[in-house]
């Protein structure tokens, strides 16, 4: 089972440790569908973004994010996934550099 997360938000600072973490803008949500929610992180020292995903409810004890990504040069995609987690934790995953994220969501680990 594959949870979809769908919505954007709007980069507002930056996280020591070369991570800016997206927040959500003013009145808004983290994004949010089902039963999990996402932060799209930008590196910052090299053209790459990743999310942070936590979900709970979704049938099982442990979790992992899961995205899919498209490279910029020739459109290929792929699939990360992240650490597994217990549900209502956070687990982060990547793109490599000079992609873009094409699906994110929090798959059973």
């Amino acid at each position: 089972m594959k949870t979809k997360l769908a919505g954007a938000v709007v980069v507002l600072a930056a996280v020591a440790g070369g991570v800016a973490m997206s927040a959500p803008a003013a009145g808004a949500a983290t994004a949010q569908q089902g039963n999990c929610n996402v932060w799209f992180l930008t590196g910052a020292t090299a053209p790459n973004v990743g999310v942070r995903v936590r979900c709970d409810g979704l049938g099982g004890r442990y979790f992992k994010a899961e995205i899919t990504c498209k490279r910029n040069d020739n459109g290929y995609r792929y699939n990360h996934y992240g650490n597994r987690v217990e549900e209502g934790s956070w687990s982060t995953v990547w793109c490599d550099r000079d992609a873009t994220i094409v699906h994110w969501g929090g798959v059973h680990a």
